[in-house]
């Protein structure tokens, strides 16, 4: 258990561990990897043919089974 959620990046969640995601340190993480890809665009923009490359934005939630969705009253 320890290693798939502390050491184990998912790529249901942007590539962060549930850990990482479950304690809120994904925004830190994607803005150090922004830093990171924005740094190598500036020094060699023409590697990235479709422009400056853009790290996904954290997720909000994550469920193992999400809850139910009230229904619409309208």
């Amino acid at each position: 258990m320890t290693w798939y959620n502390e050491e184990h990046y998912h790529s249901g969640l942007n590539l962060l561990t549930p850990s990482s995601v479950h304690y809120g340190e994904a925004g830190d993480i994607q803005r150090q990897r922004q830093a990171v890809m924005s740094a190598a665009y500036a020094a060699n923009p023409t590697r990235f043919t479709r422009g400056e490359p853009v790290v996904k934005g954290a997720l909000t939630a994550v469920y193992l089974n999400p809850p139910d969705q009230p229904e619409n009253l309208s």
